[in-house]
């Protein structure tokens, strides 16, 4: 998984094996280990309802499964979008994205499992 955020903008994008994963398993998650034996953890999460929790060093957004699944099975959907209010007046956006190969190879970069990008075939 791979997780972008500026202000109160979260993206997350997955991997073809991780949309897999989490439509069987409802879950997927990744931690990010720090100097000092810290972690951090972020997870999607299949649920009731939209939700979004940040605590202990684990941040967790959890999708309803009459959303995810559609987007799971979809080839054209490749994004599910979802916006929490806070209390602030302010809104937490989130943005769940299918990962894309990109258009220009990348040095390091292993896109073996990213999904085709549909530009590829301009």
């Amino acid at each position: 998984m791979k997780l972008r955020i500026r202000g109160n903008s979260i993206r997350i994008r997955l991997m073809q094996g991780e949309v897999k994963q989490f439509a069987e398993e409802g879950l997927v998650s990744e931690t990010v280990e720090f100097p000092g034996n810290v972690a951090f953890t972020y997870s999607l999460k299949v649920s009731a309802g939209f939700e979004a929790s940040f605590q202990d060093s684990h941040m967790e957004f959890c999708i309803p499964k009459n959303e995810a699944n559609p987007w799971i099975a979809s080839n054209e959907d490749l994004a599910l979008t979802a916006s929490f209010d806070l209390v602030n007046g302010n809104a937490l956006k989130l943005l769940v994205e299918k990962d894309l190969a990109c258009l220009t190879v990348r040095d390091g970069e292993d896109e073996s499992d990213a999904f085709p990008n549909p530009k590829s075939n301009c």
